[in-house]
């Protein structure tokens, strides 16, 4: 049965789990009080409880996780309101300004 592969993150995650785990398994019992599960599962995955109840929250919104969005290029706008020749005389200056190393 082929699994997902996972990332980085993924996978470090699992290495807490198993750390915590091992943890229990050597003290014979729950480090922490099986009635408080998001303190658990903050200890566990070694993330902040904050993280946990956002995480939950969002999951209570939309069942459907999703990962942050990505920053998206921004469209540079064309200038259409300038007449050409107004276009060719500021770019004929910065032309000019640019061969004699000077700044406007």
């Amino acid at each position: 049965m082929p699994g997902n592969r996972l990332n980085s993150q993924s996978r470090e995650m699992v290495i807490h789990l198993l750390a915590y785990f091992q943890k229990e398994k050597e003290n014979g019992g729950p480090l922490e009080s099986v009635n408080s599960v998001q303190d658990r599962v903050a200890i566990a995955l070694n993330i902040s409880k904050r993280t946990v109840c956002s995480i939950k929250r969002e999951e209570i919104k939309n069942p459907v996780l999703s990962s942050p969005g990505k920053k998206r290029p921004r469209i540079k706008t064309k200038t259409t309101d300038m007449p050409e020749t107004l276009k060719m005389k500021i770019r004929n200056c910065l032309y000019i300004c640019g061969n004699r190393k000077t700044s406007m």
